[in-house]
């Protein structure tokens, strides 16, 4: 007779899922979330800005909000598929009034965020403008602790402040400025920390899945964004010089459509996972990355004092992601079952029921 298999050893048993407590198992799955939408929104995001850089700066196409309308179209079709397929399932039916409440001004926000980003490379570098969206944290933190959405700490408005000196820091350092290009950047700021401080109210507070929150954001900033063309870059693109660029380079203008829908996913999960003001924060190392390959890419000149003061923002989105994390933790271990989605959850309560 064949002898029985050995036992595997406890250390390794312990490690299966079903070994594991249902605390671990959250744990291990909000890292596993964070790490997966963060890495996508990273990526696309990086590809994204060099696209658009490439497009607006050396392929002279200056028309911001057109580049700007493909992500939102895209995302809209993305998200339609995925409950059409019956991959995702809609939770609720939202009435006129609840969506101008609610997904409007998400859409509204991320209209002009987009443009507004975009429109920057008509008066920055590239590596000028990850610099100068360095004080982006503290704007939405600003937000959401006055509107009772987070606490302030002292660790953490310590990494708040290295944050804000270190963008003073590197912007006293920049070769190039604009009077309109700086006020842009102000408008763009606000605009996106208020479109952060929504996607968290409607994500976290609301409870809509990842989505369904794309489904119903999309259509209203592409509507937005289609208008701002209509009226402000109609006649210009008609040229025909113009709007022979898009059939010249079609994979570019494509591209960047597909990389701003990839964008929208990783953002949302990134928000639903870690809350916005952290999102945020992480935009800082990937602006990091950004400003390498600018310099790397495009030849963008950089100089000491604007390493520095990055050097610093960096060290204090450290400072204040460390808390922040610590925080999340906590509540993990208090609860047992926040930070997973909600599917999940009912299965965790289900099991437990049984006496699993």
């Amino acid at each position: 007779r064949t002898p029985p298999p050995s036992p595997a050893p406890s250390f390794f048993l312990a490690l299966t899922p079903r070994a594991m407590p249902p605390v671990v198992k959250s744990a291990l799955a909000y890292y596993v979330r964070a790490v997966a939408y963060v890495s996508l929104w990273a990526a696309a995001s990086v590809t994204l800005v060099m696209a658009n850089s490439y497009a607006i700066r050396v392929d002279e196409f200056e028309f911001p909000m057109t580049i700007s309308m493909c992500g939102p179209l895209l995302t809209f079709l993305v998200a339609l598929v995925a409950v059409l397929s019956g991959h995702t399932k809609l939770t609720r039916r939202m009435t006129a009034g609840e969506y101008a409440r609610t997904m409007l001004p998400v859409g509204v926000c991320t209209a002009f965020s987009l443009a507004i980003g975009n429109a920057l490379y008509l008066y920055f570098e590239v590596s000028s403008v990850q610099l100068l969206k360095a004080f982006s944290p503290v704007v939405t933190g600003g937000m959401l602790v006055a509107l009772g959405m987070d606490v302030v700490t002292a660790p953490k408005l310590c990494g708040v402040v290295m944050m804000t000196g270190g963008t003073a820091l590197a912007c006293s350092g920049m070769t190039e400025f604009s009077v309109v290009g700086f006020c842009i950047v102000l408008g763009g700021e606000l605009v996106e920390g208020s479109r952060m401080v929504l996607w968290q109210h409607v994500l976290k507070t609301k409870k809509m899945p990842m989505i369904e929150g794309l489904l119903y954001y999309a259509p209203a900033a592409f509507v937005f964004l289609a208008t701002g063309v209509a009226i402000f870059e109609r006649d210009a693109f008609s040229e025909s010089e113009n709007s022979r660029k898009l059939s010249r380079k079609p994979h570019l203008y494509l591209g960047i459509g597909v990389l701003g829908a990839l964008v929208s996913v990783g953002t949302v999960g990134a928000i639903q996972i870690c809350g916005s003001l952290t999102f945020k924060a992480l935009a800082q190392v990937r602006n990091a990355v950004i400003i390498f390959g600018a310099v790397l890419f495009y030849g963008d000149d950089l100089t000491i004092r604007e390493v520095c003061g990055y050097v610093v923002t960096l060290s204090g989105f450290t400072l204040y992601q460390y808390y922040r994390t610590q925080e999340d933790m906590r509540e993990i271990r208090a609860t047992g079952y926040d930070a997973i989605g909600e599917g999940e959850k009912e299965g965790l309560l289900a099991k437990q029921k049984r006496g699993q």
